[in-house]
This record gives structure tokens, sequence and C-alpha cells, in this order.
């Protein structure tokens, strides 16, 4: 009786001290930043509340042809028990390394416990190299899909546990795996999110997103270096047509508020005085899910240079065009002083023979010459 009551005693000890090792296990998860630390450091609480020397954790990987890859993600080790997160024979497991009704019970979410010789000899043989003397195998859920396996290895001495640890364990197992997909959740939003700052600060043309009065909620580094900005914060909230000041030419009215009035996409050519600076603006009118106009996607791409380029251009076709002109001018200037200085000395010729015969010609063509250079003058 003594001894039952003892038993008793020991059972409800252990059954608390494993149910503190959750509670601290499940703290660590929520509250440690980095997912492998918080994991390892979780799986290590566990380990101390089952007492074993090895905890960790399979996701399975389910293919085309209903073969399961198990695929070692998480381990905690004791100092006196190997680690064997680095060894790739446990990343590419097969399923068929349990026993078949072992890993049907898996899927259907019952636990399972044993010894190495319950494996396939391949796997027990691993399973001997580290030493393992009995194992505990829980289902992870996910969304009421099978995802993983949570392991405990017993290296010093073979456990038995027993189905309120089990329970326990499992109950914490779900949740261990929400938090790791939560994480990974939040770490490809991070990672999408830097991706699209990376691709909107290296787009070169100015870009500002703006809310429905037309002030500036956000702007890529373009726009800020446009505006000689220092960061976001020296123009947010500010309104954009007070720092673009300038007239367009098709509309007098910033192209921003425009949109906003209108729900259309508008384009217009602005001469920035403040900037002294000339930008192709597109605005574009941004929706609510309801189809609501929320804001504007504001660009603007400075074309001062192209612009300075095209008067040049324009400049320099003038001046092609006038010196085409004169060229053309002076060729038939030039002929009309032939014309002249031939007639001239045929006359003068004529004079110093004393012949009058064809002169009165010849002064003629002369003075007709002059009228040809005079219209062309």
């Amino acid at each position: 009786m003594i001894r039952e009551r003892c038993r008793s005693q020991e059972t409800l000890s252990n059954q608390e001290h494993l149910l503190r090792c959750l509670t601290r296990a499940g703290h660590q998860l929520l509250s440690g930043t980095d997912l492998d630390l918080a994991v390892t450091e979780a799986l290590a609480i566990l380990g101390e509340g089952c007492v074993t020397e090895r905890v960790y954790l399979f996701e399975v990987e389910h293919q085309d042809n209903h073969r399961n890859l198990l695929h070692l993600r998480f381990e905690w080790t004791a100092e006196s028990v190997g680690k064997r997160i680095e060894d790739t024979r446990f990343q590419h497991m097969e399923s068929t390394s349990f026993k078949a009704s072992w890993f049907q019970d898996l899927l259907a979410g019952t636990a399972v416990q044993g010894t190495p010789a319950d494996f396939s000899e391949q796997a027990s043989s691993m399973l001997r190299e580290y030493e393992v003397q009995s194992i505990l195998l829980l289902p992870v859920l996910y969304r009421d899909n099978f995802w993983g396996i949570l392991c405990f290895d017993a290296c010093t001495t073979p456990l038995h546990w027993d189905s309120s640890s089990i329970g326990s364990l499992q109950n914490f197992a779900s949740t261990l795996c929400t938090a790791i997909m939560q994480r990974r959740s939040e770490q490809e939003a991070v990672k999408i999110r830097d991706q699209w700052v990376s691709t909107f600060n290296s787009i070169e043309d100015a870009i500002f997103l703006l809310d429905d009065n037309g002030r500036i909620r956000n702007a890529n580094l373009a726009a800020l270096q446009t505006l000689c900005a220092d960061d976001l914060n020296a123009i947010r909230g500010l309104h954009l047509s007070e720092l673009l000041l300038g007239d367009g030419i098709k509309f007098k009215k910033c192209l921003a508020d425009l949109v906003l009035e209108q729900d259309t996409h508008l384009m217009d050519e602005i001469h920035s005085a403040p900037l002294d600076k000339v930008f192709h603006a597109s605005a574009f009118p941004v929706y609510t899910g309801k189809g609501k106009v929320s804001g504007v996607i504001y660009i603007a791409r400075d074309i001062t240079r192209e612009k300075a380029m095209e008067r040049q251009l324009t400049q320099a076709q003038k001046m092609e065009a006038i010196g085409v002109l004169a060229g053309g001018i002076a060729h038939d200037f030039n002929n009309i002083l032939a014309a002249i200085m031939g007639f001239s000395e045929l006359a003068q010729i004529k004079l110093q023979q004393g012949k009058t015969e064809g002169l009165d010609s010849d002064l003629a063509k002369i003075f007709n010459a002059g009228a040809r250079a005079k219209d062309l003058v």
C-alpha cells in the first residue's frame, strides 16, 4: 500500500515537473527571436522534462508517388550523446524505416514507442550507432494534416512513457509546429517585404505613394534624391504639389489632385520651378478592395537633361538650315556676279575697239543680273 502511494506520488511529481517544463518551453518558443535557437532551446527543456538525452523533430515531405520522406529539422542532445543533425542519412529517411503499423499509427495521430529492434535493419543499426535504447515518436499535426514526428531518445536507461505524459507532449507537439509555421510565415513576409523595398528603391524614376488627400505616405530612394530629402520622415505627410510646384503642358492643376477627382490615369510634362527640373509625370489611382480610390501612385521621370539636349538639337538643326540656306544664296549670288563680270568685260572690250553694236544688249544683261541679285538678297 505504502509502495503504491509512493509510486503515485512519484508519478504525480513527474507530471508536475513535465508540465512546468512544457510551460517554459512554450514561453521560449514565443519569446525567442531566432527560430532555430528558440526551437532548439524548447527541445532542450523537453529533454529535461522527460529525462531523455535527445529530442528532435522530423518534417515529413509527402511526394506524388505516395512516398514519405523524413527530414531532420531540429535537434537537441545532452552532452553525453552525439549529434546527428548533420548526418545526411537522417535528412531523407524513408517512412519504411519504421514498422508499417507504426507509421500508420502516426498518420492516424497515435503516438508509438519502442526500441531500435522495432525498426528496419538499416534504421536499427543507425539508432544503435547513436546509443538509442528506447524511443518515443509523437505525430505532429498542422491544420489537421500530418506534418512531422517529434522524437525522444532514451540513451542511458530504457524508458517507458505513460499515457498522461504522452498526452501532454502530444498537445505541445502541435503548439511547437504551429509556432514553427508561424515563424516561417513571418520570415517569408519579411523576405517579401525586403525584396519589395529593394525593388522599389532600385527604380530610377521617382515614385511617390500618396493618400486620398494627395499627401506623401511613402517614396523610393530616387524620389528622396529628387527632393534632396535626407529620409522619408522629412517629406511624409506633405502635399506633393507643394514640393513639385510647377505648370504642366496639358494641365495647370496638380496631376495627383486631378487623378483623385477624375478617377483615371493621367500623364503630363511638368516644369518644377523650385527644383528647376522638367519631369514626365504619370499618376495612377489606387483602389480599396471595394473599388474606392484610396490614393495615388505618382511617377516622375526627370527629363531635364533630355529636354536640354532637345533644345540643343533644335538649335543645331536651325543653324544647319541657316548654313544650307546661306550656301545656296552664296552659290546663286556667285552665278549672278559671274554674269555681271562677264558682260561688263565684253562691253569694255567693245568700247576699246570703238564698236557699239551689241553694247546695249550687254548692258541690259548686266542690269538684269543686278536686278536678280537685288531680289535674291
